[in-house]
């Protein structure tokens, strides 16, 4: 595998085209802050009633912005909901691996560079990507693939492994909670480099004693998202 330094180069200097219809920019984003260190989020947990999706829009909608944006490396309570994230020693995975972006369903996905569709599924356990796609692409020699996950059904009907994408097309589009198995509308995107022979899957949140092969495999999407809101 190249040198993380040099990994971090490639990416940081190509020239991706835009994910959503808007820039991922402070005129448009307010971060989210989902990690069992933000007080307002323990807060609003207390209420019986606590609802993510509605502290999330809330909060996107009181800065008066289109999405919310952030989670790289985030350590997270709110995956307990699933037993997707138990291990084998049922200790729950809880650190995430990409970047969500929160705003409204149906919103459209574009294909940030030229590659090809590698693999694609419906991982529709509850608290799962739901519909997911994974492209692949290569720049000066780094091969990676890009986790698009949370979509519509429809965003899978008719897509072929290996048939091509090309910079700024449209890809697909989020789904709403109940295609995102339980979660609120938002895009999962992740950086990957060996996909570990899996197909239309790969993990998005890790534990303590797995993030450095998962760091080192999962660069920070950030890099080619360069959004200047988060690190």
């Amino acid at each position: 595998m190249e040198s993380k330094t040099k990994i971090e180069t490639i990416l940081r200097n190509t020239a991706f085209a835009n994910l959503f219809d808007f820039d991922l920019n402070e005129n448009n984003c307010h971060p989210i802050n989902l990690s069992e260190t933000n007080a307002e989020l323990a807060e609003a947990k207390k209420n019986n009633d606590f609802d993510l999706g509605q502290f999330i829009f809330n909060s996107i909608r009181q800065n008066n912005k289109l999405a919310g944006i952030g989670g790289y490396l985030e350590p997270r309570n709110i995956y307990q909901m699933s037993n997707v994230f138990k291990n084998e020693t049922q200790n729950f995975r809880n650190i995430h691996l990409g970047i969500d972006i929160w705003t409204n369903e149906g919103s459209k996905v574009y294909c940030p560079f030229d590659g090809k569709i590698h693999s694609f599924y419906d991982n529709n356990n509850f608290g799962d990507y739901g519909p997911t796609i994974i492209t692949e692409h290569e720049v000066s020699g780094l091969k990676f693939h890009l986790l698009f996950g949370h979509l519509s059904k429809k965003s899978l009907i008719n897509l072929k492994e290996n048939s091509a994408v090309q910079k700024g097309f449209f890809l697909c589009e989020l789904g709403d909670q109940s295609e995102n198995v339980g979660w609120p509308p938002h895009l999962h995107f992740q950086v990957i480099l060996d996909m570990e022979n899996k197909k239309g899957d790969y993990a998005g949140v890790c534990n303590k004693s797995e993030l450095n092969h998962y760091k080192s495999n999962c660069p920070n999407p950030n890099l080619i998202l360069k959004c200047n809101l988060i690190s």
